[in-house]
């Protein structure tokens, strides 16, 4: 067996799968919408988790955080696995979850979860990602999420740009939803 070609053809097939990524990752996204398109919805249901392409749940068990909030109990009753820290000001509170890991036990297809006064008020991306760098809770009612921005051609650990998007909080009471009210797009330096 010639271990030096299967390990080319190997290499080879991940780099591959790695710019496949990286190109769904580009596609037209909310992040690229002036303003953002509003995806959450005054009393809508916490999203169940939907299985990711790669979950290693066991293998990166020691990833995933215990619940110490309500918040994180909901969360997880939902299927997701609890990832980052706890978040909260005054009645606002963000919950990391994500729905698995990917070789290196990273977070994959996961998402932030927005509650006010423990009520759901939505998410921080309209779909699980596998991009957002850095969550900062400001305020009650400010919050704000960076995230990599790949092309087809960037490494996995190089993004070409980010973006980072600004959210208020619309409405009152149980009818509260968490609104991206702003992005901005910058190129990285090299």
């Amino acid at each position: 067996m010639n271990f030096g070609r299967l390990i080319c053809a190997a290499a080879a097939l991940c780099l591959f799968g790695a710019r496949q990524a990286a190109g769904a990752a580009e596609a037209p996204s909310w992040l690229d919408r002036s303003p953002p398109a509003a995806w959450n919805k005054p009393a809508a249901a916490i999203p169940r988790r939907a299985p990711g392409p790669v979950e290693n749940g066991a293998r990166c068990a020691s990833n995933v955080r215990r619940a110490t909030s309500l918040e994180d109990q909901r969360i997880a009753a939902a299927g997701w696995r609890l990832v980052g820290a706890y978040l909260r000001f005054d009645g606002t509170s963000i919950v990391e979850a994500a729905s698995g890991f990917d070789g290196m036990c990273r977070w994959a297809g996961y998402n932030a979860f927005v509650f006010v006064d423990g009520t759901y008020a939505g998410t921080l991306s309209p779909t699980p990602m596998d991009a957002l760098i850095d969550v900062h809770l400001y305020s009650a009612g400010a919050i704000s999420g960076t995230f990599s921005r790949y092309t087809p051609d960037d490494p996995l650990c190089c993004p070409t740009r980010t973006s980072s998007a600004t959210y208020s909080l619309q409405g009152k009471g149980k009818l509260t939803v968490v609104t991206a009210s702003g992005v901005s797009t910058s190129a990285n330096p090299k």
